[in-house]
């Protein structure tokens, strides 16, 4: 049985639709609504599905409720499987001015209940601190390099094909001690942003 999805990529067509009816360009909406201007973009792209919060922020700033917002919107159905291909992967998040890149590992991680990531990290970078609502878990494995997993007041040292599974709703952070670029694959259940 499929199973049944709000298609955030209909949310974000909707969303430029009343920035642009308003003339407000991202910048000037991201003045009024504390929403990075780079996660309106995301959501109005469907690359991203925003949270509720954000929803609400936005639909203010349109002048909408957002039952107005989310009315009308059809449901998408996600086969039993999803195919991605390294060709189609594209980066979620790089920052290279802090070292790492999230990539992911299917364009249908949200919609599901679990989210694949490659996490790139330059030598001696890091991510910055996370910290998930409770029942959030992680499971990161390191592909090539090594790295050092901090998870609340415990550091682990991770080498090639080394794993840790953890509870993402502790303060955690991933840092690459090395000299080479480390990759690791990491999975949140359910998909944490």
């Amino acid at each position: 049985m499929a199973e049944l999805i709000v298609s955030y990529r209909t949310l974000g067509h909707k969303l430029a639709a009343l920035r642009e009816r308003q003339g407000l360009s991202v910048r000037e909406v991201e003045d009024r609504t504390g929403v990075n201007r780079t996660v309106i973009s995301r959501i109005e792209r469907g690359k991203m599905p925003g949270t509720v919060e954000s929803h609400a922020k936005l639909a203010r700033c349109y002048g909408v409720t957002l039952a107005q917002l989310y009315e009308g919107m059809e449901p998408d159905t996600l086969g039993p499987a999803t195919l991605q291909t390294a060709s189609a992967r594209v980066d979620y998040y790089r920052n290279p001015g802090l070292g790492f890149t999230l990539q992911p590992l299917t364009s249908a991680g949200l919609e599901r209940h679990m989210m694949p990531v490659y996490l790139l990290l330059a030598p001696g970078r890091e991510t910055p601190h996370e910290q998930t609502q409770p029942g959030v878990e992680k499971f990161l494995c390191v592909v090539e390099g090594s790295v050092e997993v901090t998870v609340g007041d415990q550091t682990q040292t991770l080498q090639q094909d080394d794993s840790l599974y953890f509870d993402a709703s502790l303060p955690h952070l991933v840092k690459n001690p090395g000299t080479v670029p480390a990759k690791c694959f990491l999975v949140s259940s359910p998909p944490a942003l």
